[in-house]
């Protein structure tokens, strides 16, 4: 028995010759709101064009981070939605909810966060799901190094009951 397994690419998704060009636009902006309050909006867009349309990408990318500051630290809430695209047609379309609170202690200071995810796969919606994870981590700043480094815990729930791997739970770092 072999333990090789050999996968045939249909013939648009193999290389191709010629030249792929890629593109990244992004803008920010800041704003200031009553009470120290600031909102964040980002967007970025992001596509390769490549000799053979088969192989062409777009993703899109919006968020919207209001930031309260506190006695003790920060807040922020973020709304983001993203978009992909492959070879013409919609692959994931992934909105998000995050809030995170970072306490102001030198040199290291806690982040505590929760997130949830709402993914819909159009060309296969039995890989729709949602996703909970709750975030520890720790930002330190010490001239001239900077060091982030955070444990995810995560639980993902498919939509539908026969998504292959079903339920999933994780833990990063």
């Amino acid at each position: 028995s072999s333990d090789l397994l050999s996968v045939q690419l249909v013939p648009e998704a193999q290389p191709q010759s010629g030249f792929a060009r890629l593109y990244h636009v992004g803008a920010s902006a800041l704003r200031p709101l009553v009470a120290e309050r600031q909102l964040l909006l980002r967007t970025q867009l992001r596509w390769r064009d490549a000799a053979a349309a088969g192989n062409d990408y777009q993703t899109a990318q919006f968020d919207a981070t209001l930031v309260q500051p506190g006695a003790h630290g920060e807040l922020a809430a973020q709304l983001s939605h993203s978009e992909q695209h492959f070879a013409g047609a919609r692959l994931l379309g992934e909105s998000r909810l995050l809030a995170q609170y970072q306490w102001r202690i030198s040199p290291c200071a806690p982040v505590l966060g929760a997130d949830a995810a709402w993914r819909r796969f159009p060309s296969a919606a039995i890989l729709d799901g949602e996703q909970l994870s709750l975030r520890l981590g720790a930002h330190c700043q010490r001239a001239p190094w900077r060091t982030d480094a955070q444990l995810r815990l995560a639980l993902d729930h498919p939509l539908d009951p026969d998504r292959p791997g079903g339920q999933q739970r994780w833990a990063e770092l």
